[in-house]
């Protein structure tokens, strides 16, 4: 199949949906399709590259704010005849979009304008919305679900629309959504954490990273509002074991967060090591005893999913869409959101229980197989393959006219 993909997220860009779209513009290639990506440039050049074997057409951009992991955005003036061109050019058999914002809005009109099929991922919250928000928590929501709304009407002209988990569909749902849906995982790479790690590699990044000798607790992600990494920091203070915490990652908290350490006099129980290259994440996963992600706002957690690859227990914030991943007293726990002593209560429970540790951290490694790559991507494919042959039966037995309102987009 000729696929293309669009998305206004991806690397340099930091976040869970550049990981997502990586993962399955990779997984599809390397099944044999010819991928093709739509993504903002990393710079005003509009430039052409191959990764992995997916060809990345890099559309020019200007840049949101630095602060919010790189984030680019591209206006339609400045792309719509370059993705026109891509898209004709191309003939792709299916378009699949991501969070449709400016590029896969533009490439999701031409599409249907061609009478090409979309899939549709949807990755955002309300919650996601409204943490990037100037404004008080109540009037940030109500923006966030008028997001969703607006979202959901697009969603609503395309093929089949996905989202990572079941809270998703019943979001989208409940905000009005009538194209068929389904909930299908983002999938994992889980080859990434089959590598060997020795330990003197273990020691050499702890050195440099000058952690004490104490056990580790992780966390890696986004240093955002939603993420409240406030309850792992607020928490320290409770624990009655002895434990080092780990935070990998940037965002506009970081500060905040620091300053909450310094005030509770827990500094020295704390490491903040800023962004960690992919050579390095399975080095600090491989440090830690145990994966904290306090975050009441996510759809699946690609982070969380890497540590139960790398046979690490989760302690998770009983929130969204987590208990999915985490099953309370099996591969990790539970605690109540936002509760600093109850995560404490938990990480005390992990940290005093070496065994408990192990016991948990393979039942999370087994669980997390289904999520492999491999076999997201044939489901993935075999959708594909549905919407092809339903539009085939269609179109053999009369011609049909697209019902979307192609100037919606000002075309």
């Amino acid at each position: 199949m000729k696929i293309l993909i669009a998305t206004d997220y991806y690397f340099p860009s930091i976040g869970g949906v550049s990981t997502a779209v990586r993962q399955m513009t990779q997984g599809l290639a390397q099944r044999g399709h010819d991928v093709r990506l739509l993504a903002p440039s990393p710079s005003w050049r509009f430039y052409e590259e191959k990764k992995a074997g997916v060809t990345i057409y890099r559309i020019r951009s200007l840049p949101l704010d630095i602060s919010l992991n790189n984030l680019r955005y591209s206006p339609p003036f400045l792309h719509r005849s370059a993705v026109r061109k891509i898209i004709s050019a191309f003939q792709p058999d299916i378009v699949h979009i991501h969070v449709p914002h400016l590029i896969p809005y533009t490439a999701f009109s031409i599409a249907k304008s061609m009478g090409i099929p979309v899939v549709a991922t949807a990755h955002t919250l309300p919650e996601n919305v409204s943490a990037i928000l100037p404004l008080p928590k109540p009037m940030g929501m109500i923006v966030g679900n008028l997001y969703v709304k607006q979202i959901v009407g697009l969603y609503n002209h395309c093929d089949l629309v996905i989202s990572p988990t079941e809270v998703g569909v019943n979001i989208l749902k409940a905000n009005g959504l009538q194209a068929p849906v389904m909930a299908m995982s983002n999938g994992i790479d889980l080859s990434r954490f089959e590598k060997r790690i020795t330990e003197t590699k273990k020691t050499v990044l702890a050195e440099k990273l000058h952690l004490p000798s104490r056990q580790i607790a992780l966390y890696t992600g986004r240093l955002d509002k939603e993420k409240h990494l406030e309850t792992i920091v607020r928490a320290l203070p409770y624990l009655h074991t002895n434990c080092h915490v780990i935070i990998a990652g940037e965002g506009k908290q970081k500060d905040q967060l620091v300053a909450e350490a310094e005030k509770l006099g827990v500094s020295d129980k704390i490491t903040f090591v800023g962004f960690v290259r992919e050579n390095q994440l399975l080095t600090i996963y491989r440090l830690a005893k145990v994966f904290l992600m306090p975050s009441t706002a996510e759809l699946q957690c690609l982070s969380a999913m890497e540590a139960m690859a790398s046979e690490l227990p989760v302690i998770a914030a009983n929130a969204k869409a987590l208990p999915y991943l985490v099953k309370n007293g099996e591969n990790g726990y539970l605690f109540t959101p936002l509760h600093p002593k109850s995560l404490a209560e938990k990480l005390d429970a992990l940290l005093s229980d070496k065994k408990l540790q192990k016991e948990m951290g393979k039942k999370g490694k087994l669980f997390i197989q289904k999520h492999a790559l491999p076999k997201v991507m044939m489901e993935l494919e075999s959708h594909y393959l549905a919407i092809l042959e339903k539009r085939k039966k269609i179109f053999s037995k009369q011609p049909v006219l697209s019902t979307y309102p192609v100037n919606f987009f000002n075309e």
